[in-house]
């Protein structure tokens, strides 16, 4: 099999420094870290890094408050879920990735 969801959002969160993941092996999702102050002030919290990905790049996260992270220092986060095909988290990563490039403050 190709390379995995999982080690593919690893592999580009790695490469982004201002997002960073919490990933199980065998979870069917993983929660992404947003570091607020490295984006432009378009980003200002989950909600609006949602919005505005859904907006801009059509990909669908669901914001870290959904599963009791309210913000504050260090605790802004999405949530993205491997249940589409390889190809479709494969496109959906890199437009992640793109979007975060583009909104770097």
């Amino acid at each position: 099999m190709e390379l995995s969801m999982g080690r593919h959002i690893k592999v580009t969160m790695r490469k982004t420094e201002w997002c960073s993941h919490n990933l199980s092996s065998s979870a069917m999702y993983a929660m992404v870290r947003i570091a607020v102050e490295e984006f432009d002030d378009s980003v200002r919290d989950d909600v609006t890094f949602m919005d505005l990905l859904l907006r801009e790049e059509n990909v669908v996260v669901l914001p870290g408050r959904a599963f009791g992270l309210e913000g504050g220092s260090g605790r802004h986060a999405f949530r993205v879920v491997f249940c589409a095909p390889m190809d479709v988290l494969s496109e959906a990563a890199g437009r992640i990735e793109s979007f975060c490039r583009r909104h770097r403050g």
